[in-house]
């Protein structure tokens, strides 16, 4: 059994699927709603999601948006995007995006319950793939495992200045996002994004103290893509602005 995800704007579509499909046959356990892309960000942030039935034209983003997204993140339900729009860049984006299922609106009962079925055959496919690749994966404790961290350790450092996805880093060391992760939060306690954002506000100190560089140039240096950007997370982090810091550091001297 396996937990789904219906996203869609029209609630009378999510109700109907919610009313209509027989879950227990198709292996589903529990189902999640969302009526936006960005809730469907929030669930899948908390839940295991096996499945994800998303329709694609809604507001704020989109559901290629939502699958883009996923991939970026290295998340891995089985998507099947449920539409009335049947135009060919939808159908082409949603290939190139590793979707499941295109299916078009209306739907038969009997097309969607075999459609969910398939996915979930899917899902535990990829679910047991995952088992194997984790399981080849070296332990936290070996040397092998600590010079996998210290070589993806480097590589963020090396890479501060430019944009950073988990599995960019981990696909440089050869290991599992999700096992790279486990990894660093077990080293440093900080998830991936935490790492490297940690990294870029400890560079920043470290440049407003020692350098006479602009605001604009220790920004570019730290990966981050505007000045007042960098500004404002660098305040929700210290809790002072780049300017304070700098001169609150420059007066200890």
């Amino acid at each position: 059994m396996g937990n789904i995800l219906i996203v869609d704007d029209e609630y009378i579509t999510i109700e109907g699927l919610k009313e209509y499909i027989d879950w227990e046959k198709c292996g589903v356990d529990k189902i999640f709603t969302a009526l936006s892309a960005k809730r469907a960000k929030e669930i899948i942030e908390s839940q295991q999601i096996d499945i994800l039935v998303t329709d694609i034209e809604m507001p704020g983003d989109s559901g290629i948006d939502l699958l883009r997204w996923l991939n970026e993140q290295y998340k891995n339900p089985v998507c099947i995007f449920l539409t009335s729009h049947a135009d060919f860049s939808y159908a082409k984006e949603a290939v190139r995006q590793k979707a499941f299922l295109y299916l078009l609106k209306p739907s038969p009962l009997e097309e969607m319950e075999e459609a969910i079925r398939q996915a979930m055959q899917e899902a535990k496919k990829r679910k047991q793939e995952q088992m194997i690749v984790q399981a080849m994966q070296p332990s936290p404790e070996t040397d092998e495992g600590q010079e996998a961290l210290k070589k993806a350790r480097r590589y963020i450092s090396e890479h501060i200045s430019e944009e950073l996805s988990r599995k960019e880093v981990a696909d440089y060391v050869y290991l599992n996002p999700d096992y790279l992760s486990k990894l660093l939060k077990k080293e440093t306690g900080l998830s991936f994004s935490e790492y490297v954002l940690d990294c870029r506000i400890s560079l920043a100190k470290m440049l407003l103290k020692a350098t006479a560089k602009s605001i604009q140039e220790i920004a570019g240096m730290t990966g981050f893509n505007s000045a007042s950007y960098f500004s404002k997370t660098f305040k929700q982090e210290t809790g002072f602005s780049p300017a304070f810091f700098r001169n609150k550091e420059s007066d200890k001297k």
